[in-house]
């Protein structure tokens, strides 16, 4: 953080509003729906990529709790340090593409890449689960 030339309290405020993120994002993706009962199932983490790693990690983590049978992530590509972080916390790590060097995008893995939007990613889950906003 020093190095950076972070505050505490700089860091704090962008935890919060992460958080926050993630709370409006759960309430427009799922809803009222309960979490799956995921104990003794299979669970499959699937990511355009792992550029740090820690997001996924942090991932894994949160069913870790439920007692899955097993935990896969699979991604078309990562950086070494990331594939070398998630590895260890999972069954299976699948990844095509396990990038080496010292500075690592996920989008420097694709000849068209960008971020979906929340309206995208709402028309995706729509046709494939059927749900609806």
């Amino acid at each position: 953080m020093a190095q950076l030339g972070l505050s505490t309290e700089l860091v704090w405020r962008c935890v919060s509003r992460t958080q926050e993120t993630i709370h409006e994002r759960l309430e427009k993706f799922r809803g009222d729906k309960p979490l799956p009962e995921l104990k003794n199932k299979i669970v499959v983490f699937i990511d355009d990529g792992l550029a740090s790693g820690f997001t996924m990690l942090t991932a894994v983590k949160s069913v870790e709790k439920q007692k899955p049978e097993k935990i896969i992530v699979a991604v078309p590509t990562a950086s070494r340090s990331a594939a070398e972080l998630v590895a260890p916390n999972v069954d299976k790590l699948i990844c095509l593409n396990v990038r080496w060097g010292p500075i690592f995008a996920v989008a420097d893995a694709y000849q068209e890449w960008y971020d979906l939007s929340d309206e995208e990613v709402m028309e995706f889950l729509g046709k494939v689960h059927g749900f609806k906003q």
